[in-house]
């Protein structure tokens, strides 16, 4: 059997997976393969699992680095405060910013059709290439981390020249008919445009914007309003709802 094994070539292969497989790894490694493996169900894990331990030692050296092996790294969150101009911090260092429906599976798909490095949710999730451009809080707190630990300030100091603008933060409303309150906003603000729900962008001739979208899961409408001053937010926080709430 050895002996026919050496005359196998790619073009004997019927097309399919086993040819593919073949062709990946080679021939005599698909004999050899099959030596190991033939006549068994197998499950192959995906490449980001097969490739999991070398990320994790990775992490592991980095967060030893911050302590030098000499203790241990903790992260305490008292509250999570958006970034009030994120399209202005991400070009400042260089970067591209875009905007993306809500929901993992829309972000992952935009990151990897754009080759993005990182992807944000006002509500808190992060998104990164490195890990294969899925979720990672831990991640997320390291790269926080790294950052403070390279500089002489509080992080309170150095996020404080990110916040240029007052934000609303995310405001749910119960309502009866959802579609009903977005279609009052559409007609109420022409100026508007559907990505996720409908927002409004009156940022360079009134200094102001606002997102009104409906959840996925529960009978409630989602307000998210920025303005480049707090009496404006409120005002116009205030209008809003009371659009959205009547």
């Amino acid at each position: 059997m050895e002996d026919l094994s050496k005359e196998l070539t790619l073009e004997m292969f019927p097309e399919g997976l086993y040819k593919d497989i073949a062709e990946a790894i080679g021939v005599q490694n698909f004999y050899k393969l099959s030596k190991v493996v033939g006549g068994a169900t197998v499950y192959l894990p995906k490449p980001e699992s097969v490739v999991r331990p070398v990320r994790d030692a990775r992490i592991k050296a980095e967060v030893t680095g911050y302590t030098r092996g000499r203790g241990r790294l903790s992260c305490t969150v008292a509250g999570y405060f958006p970034c009030h101009n994120p399209e202005e911090v991400i070009a400042a260092a260089g970067g591209k910013p875009m905007m993306s429906r809500v929901g993992h599976s829309f972000i992952k798909e935009q990151m990897r059709q754009n080759d993005a490095i990182f992807a944000g949710e006002l509500s808190g999730h992060y998104y990164f290439k490195a890990n294969f451009t899925a979720e990672s809080s831990s991640m997320a707190t390291f790269a926080l981390a790294n950052i403070v630990s390279k500089s002489d300030k509080p992080l309170s100091a150095l996020v404080a020249p990110l916040r240029k603008y007052a934000h609303s933060g995310e405001i749910n409303s119960k309502v009866a008919d959802a579609a009903a309150v977005l279609a009052r906003v559409k007609a109420t603000f022409p100026d508007n445009f559907e990505l996720d729900g409908v927002s409004v962008d009156n940022w360079s001739r009134d200094g102001w914007w606002c997102n009104v979208r409906m959840s996925n899961t529960e009978p409630l409408v989602r307000l998210n309003l920025e303005a480049k001053t707090p009496d404006l937010m409120a005002a116009k926080r205030d209008e809003l709802l009371a659009l959205i709430r009547a």
